[in-house]
């Protein structure tokens, strides 16, 4: 099964045509209504690609079915404490054999990031942490923005921290296959205390 955001999973459907050794395969969109979805998950296929947003369908409407290889795209959407898609994606494959993530925009909110993204993969054994509050307690630093508690990383940590993950990921910068020297600038914008608590609800909703 390939997991995607609402908007590229009938994208995903089409992906494996462009690879020689993929593109016998038959990959089926669940797309329409939930009548139609369940009428296109028992057609005969190798694999479905579903939204993320449909996953709770998925678990309500097929709670035996099992999966052996889960293709989780635009995995940032799985990095928060409290992502409900990430803990329907750990019910809809607890056993799948393979656990793939994908992810052009890996580190973003690096307090939450690693944990969220070990947690489907391992349920945070590498991190030696199976929740947030004690990835925080090994990990991070508390602060405070705008009456908001916030976390970062401890300097000293990050070493332990890559090394422990660094089995499990693979990193790919297009700038190393083509000699592009990567420019990077990095504003702070000042948000009102509203808009920074609208902002972080947001985050955790995903």
């Amino acid at each position: 099964i390939v997991c995607t955001p609402e908007g590229v999973k009938k994208t995903w459907s089409q992906e494996h045509l462009k690879w020689s050794h993929t593109k016998h395969l038959r990959i089926i969109p669940l797309l329409g209504t939930p009548k139609k979805r369940e009428k296109l998950l028992n057609q005969e296929a190798d694999g479905y690609a579903i939204s993320y947003h449909s996953l709770e369908w998925l678990l309500k409407t097929n709670k035996h079915i099992t999966f052996d290889f889960v293709f989780a795209d635009e995995a940032d959407c799985l990095k928060g404490p409290t992502s409900k898609w990430r803990k329907f994606l750990i019910k809809v494959a607890p056993k799948a054999k393979y656990k793939i993530l994908s992810s052009a925009t890996p580190k973003t909110r690096e307090e939450d990031d690693y944990w969220g993204l070990c947690k489907y993969l391992d349920d945070g054994k590498s991190l030696k942490a199976p929740t947030i509050e004690i990835f925080r307690a090994i990990y991070c630093s508390p602060f405070v923005v705008k009456h908001i508690q916030m976390w970062k990383i401890k300097k000293n940590m990050i070493p332990t921290l890559e090394k422990r993950i660094k089995h499990l990921f693979i990193r790919y910068e297009m700038s190393d296959a083509a000699n592009i020297p990567i420019k990077t600038r990095t504003l702070s914008v000042d948000l009102k205390p509203s808009s920074a608590e609208k902002y972080k609800a947001l985050q955790d909703s995903q």
